[in-house]
């Protein structure tokens, strides 16, 4: 999708524009565009989002382990509970919630545009999927 990301992008200033990017949790589908905008803006994500793309990991029930991601594709920005971020009127709250998605999930909060982005924590239509097995490897490797 980087592509289409990018042309998405194009009405706000294009992919150089960019100040931050914020992941909510380190799966592909939520980080594969670090690869491509991680050299022109700050990343930010949990703690944990950081430790899983800089080291090998094993998702079992898909049978895949993702590559190790390169420098400039992790959070250079990272935080262990929760972060507030000031952008021009708005403000960003990212808080990371403990038995989650994947051990290193946040929700943001919108404040002034009163939106909350949920990242893994819901699925529409039906209950999320929780890696229970992640989630205990998280507690013993990564807290």
């Amino acid at each position: 999708m980087s592509d289409t990301l990018k042309t998405a992008l194009e009405k706000f200033g294009g992919a150089d524009s960019l100040n931050d990017i914020i992941n909510t949790h380190w799966h592909a589908n939520h980080t594969q565009d670090n690869r491509t905008l991680g050299g022109k803006a700050s990343i930010v994500a949990h703690d944990n989002v950081r430790t899983r793309l800089l080291s090998s990991q094993k998702m079992k029930l898909f049978k895949m382990v993702p590559e190790i991601y390169p420098i400039e594709a992790v959070p250079s920005i990272a935080y262990s509970q929760k972060m507030t971020l000031h952008i021009d009127s708005e403000t960003i709250e990212i808080v990371h919630f403990l038995n989650d998605h994947t051990g290193g999930d946040s929700v943001i909060f919108f404040r002034n545009a009163n939106v909350v982005h949920t990242g893994g924590h819901f699925f529409s239509g039906f209950f999320p999927f929780v890696d229970i097995i992640d989630n205990l490897m998280s507690l013993l490797r990564f807290s």
